[in-house]
């Protein structure tokens, strides 16, 4: 998954996107569903909007999804995806502070081929220790 993840991130394969595109049209419909919990005002519509938010079109999120439920054991695909989302939360919330201050360098190609790079060596680091 993180060589996926990396190889997206460097620019050089582009697989998840058309998971996205399948995504999206699902969230079409749902989307509209969220406004109903906007503002948020308590912990209910927070899980509501959550859940519909969970459906938001994400091919790495969707790759992770088929993991899970070709486990084929609930316990432990829930416990996949709720690792998942815990082990990106911060990347994505750091990411989205340094967004706003480095848009223009993020979008450098070499910036994105060192970080796609570093992704991918951890992928291999991953596999690796599954294989040994």
């Amino acid at each position: 998954m993180l060589i996926v993840l990396g190889l997206y991130l460097a620019g050089l394969w582009h697989g998840v996107v058309y998971l996205e595109k399948v995504g999206a049209h699902l969230w079409r419909r749902l989307q509209p569903l969220g406004k109903r919990y906007l503002p948020v005002r308590h912990i209910g519509q927070a899980a509501m909007l959550g859940s519909l938010w969970g459906w938001l079109p994400c091919g790495l999120v969707y790759s992770v999804l088929i993991t899970a439920l070709a486990s084929a054991n609930p316990v432990q695909g829930g416990l996949l995806m709720l690792m998942f989302g815990l082990g990106t939360l911060p990347a994505l919330m750091l990411m989205g502070m340094a967004a706003v201050q480095f848009k223009a360098r993020l979008q450098q190609l070499w910036v994105r081929r060192i970080s796609g790079g570093l992704v991918i060596m951890f992928g291999v680091m991953g596999l690796a220790k599954l294989i040994t």
